[in-house]
């Protein structure tokens, strides 16, 4: 039987979610047997008949406290005896639908993508080895690498990419930015190299948006047009995106090659930090001091997380780890 399963996510009605799924969600049978998942019998295939499922649907989600996984409460449509032969090789096919003010986090191989009718959420993705579809999505930051990448009918995408193809933008899109992939976690160069992507700078043409009309064919348009299409982010607009869980694995940095502006720039603001923790150990050497600073940068910080709306994914973290 073939070793290289590829399983189908469904991910539709989320509302103010933080969900992550790793590859043990998709492959460790003690978590199937602890969360509940459900036999794929409405599909029509039993143990041994050697039918692939088609779907698993993502519901609310839980923190598994073994493995220090966020899961999934409920997966239907997976089969233990299918899953069983998923190892390392994972490659799910993945559409989120219909999802607002979601957090979603699919550390796995991916396989493809469709993302539609999503709005205000922030997606951080596996290797995906075919593409991402983008469509009638708004305010959404993407997090991937991908072999390719097309956007349709979208407006406020925030894309961090390695793209090995030129990604498509179509003519009705507003508002598109591009910039460099900006985040790691702990598997993912063990999740590069069995996606056989190519990571490096030649390679890498997340800068290089074409547009093209909803068949795919490229269309002309003057560089005032373009720009309300796409833009591409400056070097100083370029910030590294954290993960806030941790897996266990050996990636430690961020392993795509990063074009040497934009490398500075994260350098330049790693810098500015330090000095800045230099300064603020220097002015509260007085005790008084010290704690009227402390109670002024507590007071700004949450200030700024209400007005950024970054309170909501703070509660969301502690409520799954509850």
């Amino acid at each position: 039987m073939n070793n290289n399963f590829n399983a189908t996510c469904n991910i539709s009605e989320l509302f103010k979610k933080t969900v992550l799924k790793t590859e043990p969600d998709f492959i460790d049978q003690s978590s199937i047997l602890n969360h509940g998942i459900s036999s794929a019998g409405g599909l029509g295939f039993t143990a041994g008949s050697g039918i692939r499922p088609k779907s698993v649907t993502l519901t609310s989600p839980i923190l598994d406290s073994d493995n220090h996984i966020i899961a999934t409460a409920h997966q239907q449509q997976i089969h233990q005896q299918q899953l069983q032969l998923i190892g390392s090789t994972l490659s799910v096919k993945v559409t989120i639908n219909n999802c607002k003010k979601s957090y979603l986090y699919i550390l796995v191989n991916i396989a493809f993508i469709n993302i539609s009718n999503c709005h205000d959420c922030i997606i951080v993705l596996g290797p995906c080895t075919e593409y991402i579809d983008i469509v009638d999505s708004s305010k959404i930051t993407l997090i991937a690498i991908t072999k390719s990448l097309k956007i349709r009918s979208s407006s406020a995408i925030s894309l961090n990419l390695c793209c090995n193809q030129r990604p498509m933008v179509t003519f009705d899109c507003v508002d598109v930015r591009f910039a460099p992939y900006n985040t790691h976690y702990q598997t993912l160069e063990n999740h590069l190299l069995h996606s056989k992507l190519l990571t490096s700078m030649q390679n890498n043409q997340w800068n290089l948006p074409q547009i093209v009309d909803q068949n795919g064919q490229n269309v002309s348009l003057d560089q005032q047009q373009q720009q309300t299409i796409f833009k591409i982010s400056e070097p100083e607009e370029f910030c590294p995106f954290t993960i806030p869980f941790l897996i266990k694995g050996k990636t430690k940095v961020n392993p795509i090659e990063l074009p040497p502006k934009y490398k500075q720039a994260l350098i330049d603001k790693q810098n500015a930090v330090h000095n800045l923790h230099k300064l603020i150990q220097s002015a509260t050497q007085d005790s008084k001091t010290k704690s009227n600073l402390l109670h002024l940068i507590e007071s700004k910080f949450q200030d700024w997380l209400v007005e950024t709306d970054n309170i909501r994914q703070i509660n969301d973290l502690i409520n799954l780890k509850r």
